[in-house]
């Protein structure tokens, strides 16, 4: 196994709170490797400061990048991996702080757990500014009701397997994992998506209960407007539907097959019964297929998101 660590940022108009990112992989008690910086056409300073910091700390492995034209970040990330040459690859935003241990910590988790091809960890979150969006509040929530043992879950086919529940940045996979998967990589879907849902098929994703970021919330973060509209909502179960199918084609395990085809049977009823309002339909997932849903609340919202007026 190679042991070298790759970091793979991606930046845009990211000057703001940069410094402060590259500070924290600079300092890292473990040595990065190679850091390859992204940037996504940039309109502000940030290619510049990235290219002076470089430059005033001499760093050695630490290489910008600078799209021709904007792909946006899921293609500009995925673009990144291609080029990451480590065995340990660490996707990076470029605001949050990695607390100094981060890398240390996670790639010995891995050398020590050799089956885990991806590991997430925990996150503290912090508010720089006044950020009032509900998914900065749901990442604040959950991160205080993370464990902080060290200890780690293997985690892999169940009936809420599809679902994320770590953000992206507190990601750490092999390059051979990347390599297994890349020609099913399809950059309309995040790559914290793809990267989860893979490992899981696996029974090789690692939930490390440490927390390894200050992860930033503010009024510029990224925010989702999916599955704001009934086709949206549609348009994700099939999204779903489709990551249960290529399940089937690379799990072995018949439970883990069987969990899959009642996972379809859920997310189809659960379409249906969006184009329909067919209350019957919601009675029989509410009964049948509670457990597919990430909580019971997703249960009675699709009730109200369909009846709302």
């Amino acid at each position: 196994m190679d042991k070298r660590v790759s970091v793979v940022m991606t930046t845009y108009n990211g000057q703001k709170y940069l410094r402060e990112q590259m500070d924290s992989l600079r300092e890292q008690t473990m040595p990065i490797d190679e850091v390859i910086i992204m940037d996504d056409c940039s309109t502000d300073h940030t290619p510049d400061l990235v290219s002076a910091y470089i430059k005033e700390y001499n760093l050695k492995g630490w290489n910008l990048v600078q799209n021709e034209l904007n792909q946006g970040w899921k293609k500009n990330f995925k673009s990144g991996f291609d080029l990451a040459t480590g065995g340990y690859i660490f996707p990076c935003d470029q605001d949050d702080i990695w607390h100094p241990d981060k890398v240390e910590k996670m790639v010995g988790c891995m050398e020590n757990n050799p089956k885990i091809e991806l590991l997430a960890a925990n996150y503290n979150t912090f508010f720089s500014e006044k950020d009032n969006g509900s998914g900065s509040k749901l990442y604040a929530s959950n991160s205080k009701k993370m464990k902080k043992d060290e200890s780690i879950d293997l985690l892999g086919i169940d009936p809420k397997w599809p679902y994320i529940n770590r953000p992206g940045c507190v990601f750490c996979f092999t390059k051979t994992f990347y390599n297994s998967i890349k020609d099913k990589w399809n950059t309309k879907y995040p790559h914290d998506a793809i990267l989860w849902r893979f490992a899981r098929m696996d029974h090789a994703l690692g939930l490390f209960n440490y927390p390894v970021i200050e992860f930033r919330r503010h009024g510029d973060n990224a925010t989702s407007e999916e599955n704001r509209t009934k086709e949206s909502r549609i348009q994700t179960f099939d999204d779903y539907i489709r990551f249960h199918e290529m399940g089937l084609e690379r799990v072995t395990s018949e439970n883990d097959k069987e969990m899959l085809k009642k996972g379809i049977e859920f997310l189809e009823l659960r379409r249906r019964f969006f184009e329909t309002g067919n209350i019957a339909l919601w009675i029989k997932l509410a009964s049948k297929y509670r457990a597919f849903y990430n909580s019971a609340r997703g249960c009675l919202g699709d009730l109200y998101f369909v009846y709302r007026k």
